[in-house]
């Protein structure tokens, strides 16, 4: 009996233990802050890294800065002007590449033509050479003929 009750309390520490271990609030309080004992300075945490809240006591990483893709806000630039130029920047820069592929495309139908010629010039040089090894194997067998015959008229003689 007193091995059992051993092992129920062994295995209720083991499966609480980690429960009481990562179940804290973190200090943090009902607004999800607290003072910084290094700095004396109150900050946020409440899902997000340490951080400040605006003036208005929004929470910068709830705001439409953040959240809001059709509004973005960059440091230096409040009306979108670096990304107009960043975009006219990229656009020039798929235009130039645009105009490098449409002459690539003309340049390898150029290759493409020149390639289906050197075809053409080949096959024809190929028949012309067909035609004289016929030309050479005839006159091989016409002299083979002439010379089978002189021999053959003197083993007669």
């Amino acid at each position: 009996m007193k091995i059992f009750i051993t092992k129920t309390i062994l295995l209720s520490f083991i499966f609480i233990a980690p429960i009481v271990s990562f179940a804290h609030s973190g200090r943090t309080d009902s607004n999800g802050g607290h003072y910084d004992s290094s700095t004396g300075e109150y900050h946020y945490h409440h899902g997000y890294p340490a951080h400040q809240h605006n003036a208005d006591g929004s929470c910068p990483y709830e705001t439409s800065a953040y959240n809001n893709t059709e509004t973005l806000v960059i440091k230096g630039t409040d009306d979108g002007e670096y990304y107009k130029n960043k975009t006219n920047e990229l656009q020039s820069k798929v235009d130039e590449l645009d105009s490098q592929i449409v002459s690539k495309d003309f340049k390898i139908a150029e290759l493409e033509e020149q390639i289906q010629k050197s075809k053409e010039e080949f096959e024809t040089q190929k028949e012309n050479l067909h035609i004289i090894y016929i030309f050479i194997i005839a006159v091989i067998c016409c002299i083979s003929y002439f010379k089978f015959k002189d021999l053959k008229e003197e083993n007669k003689k």
